[in-house]
């Protein structure tokens, strides 16, 4: 029994270690280095990590000053430099050792970020179905509430015939991020909650991102407001909506992308307008200059 729990102690010891820096990871802290103690899985897993961090770090330097295209092409070249075989049969491996342990927690974690990095680095697939990028959102979420526990709520309000609607590629999830990073206070008693809808017309799939955090104040709103229409650089914490609304716009044209609406002290709504399903061949491509007029939509 001693030589059994002292087995247990040095296999769950690293994992621990691990799952800590995925959690600082998973909140934005992304200068962490986590010594490597170990010649096995775990040990090359972790300078694994290690090596991401700060391959995270450069690119995140780098897209500043580039465009679109140029940030596409820096995150391919960064999952191609990934052994997703190795990654994938690695976090397997973590997760046996885990469930054998009895620690059901850190199997948990480490099922949802495989699958969270599955479906990241999947470069080919540049559109996938709405319920694909919600099951995202789901993962990315499950990973938050080890920071927030039950101090933050998820809801999910999609009729069931928009899943199969086919949407760009990671748009939904950064949204989702970016209310966890900026929107939302951890040390607050405050109960949070971030929501996504979606309603469709004719000719349009409306999305709706919506948290009850700490909202964006007038002046900070009207310098993103100028950065989505390209009229200033964008700095830093604006990089990921910026992101978003140029992919939107490149595929269906400069009449779609996304618009913020926020009130300070009672949240943001961001809300993303693409084209429905059987629009989307005739709409793709077109430079509609109504790139902000959304006729009165909420």
């Amino acid at each position: 029994m001693a030589l059994s729990a002292r087995f247990s102690i040095g296999i769950t010891r690293p994992i621990k270690k691990l799952e800590k820096m995925m959690k600082e990871a998973a909140a934005g802290d992304l200068e962490g280095n986590l010594p490597v103690e170990r010649n096995d899985e775990i040990g090359r897993l972790t300078m694994r990590f290690n090596w991401m961090l700060k391959r995270i770090q450069t690119l995140i330097e780098d897209v500043y000053h580039s465009r679109l295209n140029e940030l596409e092409a820096e995150l391919k070249a960064l999952q191609a430099q990934i052994n997703p075989h190795f990654l994938f049969n690695t976090l397997n491996i973590i997760n046996s050792l885990a469930i054998i342990s009895g620690v059901d927690s850190i199997s948990q974690v480490i099922t949802d970020l495989r699958d969270f990095f599955r479906y990241t680095m999947i470069t080919e697939q540049t559109t996938v179905t709405l319920g694909e990028e919600i099951e995202q959102v789901k993962r990315y979420m499950a990973i938050q509430r080890l920071r927030f526990g039950e101090r933050i709520e998820f809801e999910i309000d999609v009729p069931t015939e928009l899943w199969g609607q086919p949407i760009v590629k990671l748009i939904l999830q950064p949204l989702v991020e970016n209310a966890c990073l900026h929107g939302l206070e951890p040390n607050s008693g405050h109960i949070w909650k971030i929501t996504i809808k979606a309603r469709s017309t004719e000719e349009f799939l409306l999305l709706e991102v919506a948290d009850n955090g700490v909202g964006i104040n007038r002046e900070t709103l009207a310098e993103i407001q100028a950065v989505l229409e390209g009229k200033i650089a964008p700095p830093e914490r604006y990089i990921g909506l910026r992101n978003v609304h140029e992919r939107i716009r490149l595929r269906y044209g400069n009449a779609f992308g996304l618009r913020l609406e926020s009130v300070e002290g009672q949240g943001t709504v961001v809300t993303l307008r693409l084209p429905v399903k059987g629009k989307m061949d005739r709409l793709s491509g077109n430079n509609d200059t109504r790139a902000h007029d959304w006729g009165g939509e909420k």
